[in-house]
């Protein structure tokens, strides 16, 4: 079921963590199934400590639950999750937005730039670059230093990124696009068009969250094709 010959043993909690999530997110791993430490750690050749932390973030994360009778189980990654966590991202950098002061945006401008820079020129090499895709949404909300924001982001960013990390081949077609929108924020920012901006940002982001709704689907009827 699981795969993790290429576990790094320095990193291996984070890569535990990440074949998982991607697992479960991508419906390898269905929704009831009971994870059991035991049986995950002989199937992944690895001792039970990088598993049980594993599965206690998982559980942050809302992926895996531990019921009153203590049988650790998979709650799954539906549609409606995906809809969700949009639904509440798009929430997040919208208020964000609202409290950006023109000496906020014009301290992380330079940054902003960069990061659709980088997305750029990955592009222009046929690659997406979603470190750098997430870092402009986080620098949006990490600007406004409301330290609660921050965190309520920070705590949705992994499933955001496993996200698009695994539907990448559904999106390359659309990076031009995503790299324009991009764009268009910064300059509504810069031009102190506060209401535009956001509605640019949420524009793009309901955009994303239709698209990964469907490629997330479909990635899953190609694994079972596959298999």
């Amino acid at each position: 079921m699981l795969n993790a010959k290429n576990v790094d043993k320095q990193k291996m909690g984070d890569q535990v963590l990440n074949i998982l999530r991607t697992s479960i997110m991508l419906g390898e791993i269905p929704a009831g199934t009971h994870l059991k430490e035991t049986v995950l750690s002989k199937e992944m050749g690895i001792s039970r400590g990088p598993i049980r932390e594993a599965l206690l973030e998982l559980e942050n994360e809302g992926l895996v639950n531990t019921p009153p009778n203590g049988r650790r189980v998979v709650v799954g990654f539906s549609k409606k999750d995906i809809e969700n966590l949009y639904n509440v991202r798009i929430q997040i950098e919208k208020y964000a937005i609202s409290q950006l002061s023109v000496e906020d945006f014009l301290r992380g401008e330079g940054e902003l730039n960069h990061c659709v820079d980088v997305m750029e020129t990955a592009l222009n090499h046929g690659e997406r670059e979603v470190d750098a895709d997430l870092q402009f949404h986080f620098l949006l909300v990490q600007l406004t230093n409301n330290k609660s924001l921050i965190q309520i982001w920070k705590s949705l960013k992994a499933l955001i990124k496993t996200l698009i990390v695994v539907t990448t081949d559904f999106t390359m077609a659309k990076q031009i696009v995503v790299v324009e929108e991009h764009r268009k924020i910064i300059q509504h920012l810069k031009d102190g068009e506060i209401e535009k901006a956001q509605e640019q940002l949420a524009t793009h982001l309901l955009a994303a969250r239709e698209f990964y709704m469907s490629a997330i689907i479909q990635k899953r009827e190609d694994e079972v094709k596959g298999d």
